[in-house]
């Protein structure tokens, strides 16, 4: 899955206004993920898809999902190349992944 978010002030700007929230308090939902709050961030960096669409992306995994959120935050200058890289360094090295349709952890699909 390489989703290319593409993070622009005018597409957060829009997101903030249709949700109430601040692009900083979207952010929130990196450190603890929520269907709702990563959607707000997808939106936020230019994801576009129907429902089924965004069910087929959250299928991945959230680990994945919150690793391309942060990946588009940083190239789109929005979060620093250290940040990402720290994220990716932590998501590597989780020993279980956690399935989005039951909420259970699973080993790893590596």
């Amino acid at each position: 899955m390489k989703l290319n978010l593409k993070y622009k002030a005018s597409t957060i700007s829009k997101v903030e206004r249709e949700n109430g929230k601040s692009f900083f308090e979207m952010l929130e939902a990196l450190e603890s993920p929520s269907v709702s709050g990563l959607e707000d961030l997808l939106k936020a960096g230019g994801f576009d898809g129907d429902e089924s669409r965004f069910d087929e992306i959250f299928d991945e995994g959230i680990e994945k999902i919150t690793f391309e959120i942060a990946e588009g935050l940083s190239e789109s200058g929005f979060l620093p190349k250290e940040a990402r890289k720290q994220i990716k360094n932590a998501l590597e090295n989780l020993q279980g992944e956690v399935s989005p349709k039951s909420g259970k952890t699973a080993k790893s699909k590596q």
